[in-house]
């Protein structure tokens, strides 16, 4: 019997279904640390309540989230003045299947299974993205590396269909998948901020053993 949804996600899918534009948010890791601190693109959830977005395998965030899997997210809906901050454990998927520990997740839940990672991973490269974001995986030299020493951008692919008619489409399209990894955050913590009512209103849940637990806090 599939657990109930927490309310906390329940109010985020909320958000989405009104705004579904206002899909990036903040993701923060460290390193060595020292806080490190991006924007992605909010993908999906999945059936246990893992946010999904999508990352280049040479992205230093992986050797990150590798070292120091705890991370936090900042999203703000900007139209309701709504904030969520989300803690949790960040684990990625790429072409080598699940980390070799496993996802931290239930171990009947779906996401327990490689295969449910090799279907998600494979929807969101075909139809989760669009043409010229493929082909920014299928660039030959790692992001945040030296331009300097990566080939002329002039040679780089613009855009990488998902499904290739040419040999060079092919090749682009084999390289970019080899890259492509979905990233996914366990939530244990959530606090959301509502800045429209006066007073505001703050409420975290946390996950326990029991599941989660709800408290009110001053804003």
């Amino acid at each position: 019997m599939p657990k109930p949804k927490p309310e906390w996600l329940a109010l985020l899918e909320a958000q989405l279904k009104e705004f579904p534009r206002q899909n990036i948010y903040t993701l923060a890791t460290t390193e060595h640390g020292q806080p490190r601190v991006r924007h992605v693109v909010h993908r999906g959830v999945s059936p246990s309540g893992l946010l999904l977005s999508t990352t280049d395998t040479r992205m230093p965030k992986l050797a990150q989230i590798a070292q120091q899997p705890a991370v936090e997210a900042a999203w703000l809906f900007q139209t309701s003045l709504v904030q969520f901050r989300i803690r949790g454990d960040a684990f990625a998927v790429g072409p080598d299947g699940m980390p070799s520990t496993g996802a931290p997740v239930d171990a009947d839940s779906p996401e327990a299974a490689a295969a449910w990672w090799a279907d998600e991973r494979a929807r969101l490269f075909q139809s989760g993205i669009g043409d010229y974001l493929r082909a920014t995986f299928a660039r030959p030299a790692p992001p945040g590396s030296l331009l300097a020493d990566a080939p002329p951008p002039d040679t780089w692919p613009a855009a990488v269909p998902p499904e290739a008619t040419t040999p060079e489409q092919h090749a682009a399209l084999e390289l970019a998948r080899a890259h492509f990894a979905v990233l996914a955050i366990v939530p244990r913590r959530v606090e959301i901020l509502e800045l429209r009512t006066s007073p505001h209103r703050r409420r975290e849940w946390v996950l326990g053993s029991e599941g989660w637990v709800q408290t009110d806090l001053v804003p």
